[in-house]
C-alpha cells in the first residue's frame, strides 16, 4: 500500500509521528513523507529539525512559504501547483493528511484533481472562529476515507457526505501518544528550556481568530492585562505558526514578555518538551486545540478564550470565556489549584493507531479485490 503522507506544521506532525513510525515499520506499507509549510521556515522555528530527530526519512521538501509575503491565496496556489507537479511523477495509491490548515487543503485539492484517493484525519470537527473550519470541511468533501476523533464528528460527516461508508471513529492519535509518552523529568525540562519554574506554571497558546477583523487582538490584550497581575507563577507562551494575523499576535506577545521577569516565549518547543510542559503546567490558557484535546488528559483546567474553537467538543475541564470584559484574573486564581479526579474526554479511544492500521489494510484489500 503506497501512501504519500504530508506534514506542514509542528502540531500536526506531533499527532502523526507515532502512526507514521508504525506504518514505516510495517512491510505492508510503502510510505513517502513530504515536508512543507512552516516546517521549512526559520521564522516559525525550523521544525523540520524535529522530523530529522525522529529518524524518519523525508522523501521531499516542498517549500511554499515566502518570508516576505503574508498572502494566503499565494500560498494556496503555490502549494497546489507544486504538489500537483510532484504527484504526477509518482505512483502513489493514497494521500494521508491530517487536519485543517491551508497547506493541507491545497495538497488535498491537488490530490483530488489528480484522482489520488485521500485519507483524512480529524474531519467533522467544528471551529467557527477560524478559516480552518472551511479548510477542514472542504478536505472532508474531497476525501475518500475518514478517521475521526469523536462520535459527534462521525455523525456530522455522515450528514455532510450523505453516506455512512468509510467513516471510522478511532479517537485522537495525540491522546494515545500521551498515554505512552516518556515525559522529561521536571528538573530535566527546566534545564532544557533554561527556566526555573515557580510554584505554579501557566502555559499560554494564543493564536489568531482568523475570521475576525482584529484577529482576536482585543481578546489577547485583555488576557495580557490580567496576566500582568500574576506574580507568583511562571508563564510560558508558545507562538503561533503560519496563519492569517500570526505576525500581529506574535509581536504583541513578544513585547509583553519583554516587560515581565516571570514570562517566557518560544517559537517551537518540539514534542518532548511541549508534552512535558503540559504535564507540569497547572493551567493552560488560550485558544488552541491542545487546550481542548490534549490538556484534559492531565485532568487539569483550560481557560479557552474567544471564538477560535467555538463549536468544538469540550471536556468539563474547559472553561470558555467569550466576553472581552471578563475578569480573567479571577478565573486564573480560582483554577490554578484545580484538579479533577475523574474526567471524560470525548476524544479518547483505546488502541487508536492499531485500529487505524487494521482499517487501512482492510481498505486496501477490499479495493484490490474489486478489480480481481
Amino acid at each position: 500500500m503506497k501512501i504519500c503522507i504530508v506534514t506542514g506544521s509542528r502540531a500536526e506532525f506531533g499527532i502523526l509521528e507515532n502512526l507514521i513510525k508504525k506504518l514505516d515499520k510495517d512491510k505492508f506499507f510503502n510510505i513517502d513523507l513530504i515536508v512543507t509549510g512552516s516546517h521549512l521556515s526559520k521564522k516559525y522555528g525550523s521544525t523540520i529539525n524535529e522530523i530529522i530527530k525522529s529518524n524518519l526519512k523525508i522523501k521531499k521538501k516542498i517549500n511554499i512559504l515566502d518570508e516576505g509575503k503574508n498572502n494566503f491565496s499565494y500560498y494556496i496556489s503555490k502549494a497546489f501547483i507544486k504538489f500537483s507537479n510532484f504527484i504526477k511523477t509518482k505512483k502513489y495509491e493514497y494521500l494521508l493528511i491530517l487536519g485543517d490548515r491551508s497547506e493541507a487543503y491545497s495538497f488535498s485539492l491537488a490530490a483530488y484533481f489528480n484522482r489520488l484517493p485521500i485519507i483524512h484525519f480529524h474531519g467533522g470537527e467544528v471551529t467557527l472562529g477560524s478559516l480552518d473550519n472551511f479548510f477542514r470541511n472542504s478536505i472532508s468533501m474531497m476525501s475518500n476515507y475518514h478517521f475521526v476523533a469523536t462520535q459527534k464528528s462521525k455523525k456530522k460527516l455522515i450528514n455532510m457526505k450523505n453516506s455512512k461508508s468509510n467513516i471510522f471513529n478511532v479517537g485522537s492519535l495525540s491522546l494515545e501518544n500521551l498515554k505512552n509518552f516518556k515525559f522529561l523529568k521536571k528538573k530535566h525540562l527546566e534545564n532544557e528550556i533554561k527556566i526555573k519554574f515557580k510554584k505554579k506554571l501557566i502555559l499560554v497558546n494564543f493564536f489568531p481568530e482568523s475570521l475576525k477583523k482584529d484577529y482576536g487582538i482585543l481578546n489577547l490584550k485583555n488576557l495580557l492585562k490580567n496576566l500582568n497581575k500574576i506574580k507568583n507563577a511562571t508563564i510560558i507562551f508558545t507562538l503561533s505558526s503560519h496563519d492569517n494575523g500570526s505576525d500581529k499576535i506574535n509581536n504583541i506577545i513578544l513585547n509583553f514578555v519583554k516587560t515581565k521577569n516571570n514570562a517566557y516565549v518560544f517559537k517551537s518547543l518540539g514534542n518532548i518538551k511541549y508534552f512535558s510542559l503540559l504535564k507540569y503546567a497547572n493551567l493552560l490558557i488560550g485558544n488552541s486545540s491542545s487546550g481542548l484535546i490534549e490538556f484534559p488528559f492531565f485532568k487539569k483546567p483550560t481557560i479557552n478564550i474567544g471564538y477560535r474553537q467555538s463549536g468544538r467538543e469540550k471536556a468539563s475541564s474547559v472553561h470558555s470565556i467569550i466576553s472581552k470584559k471578563t475578569n480573567i484574573y479571577k478565573e486564573i486564581i480560582k483554577l490554578l489549584n484545580k484538579k479533577y479526579s475523574k474526567l471524560y474526554n470525548p476524544y479518547y479511544k483505546k488502541n487508536t493507531s492499531t485500529n487505524v492500521i487494521k482499517i487501512l489494510k482492510s481498505i486496501y484489500v477490499k479495493e484490490k479485490n474489486k478489480f480481481n
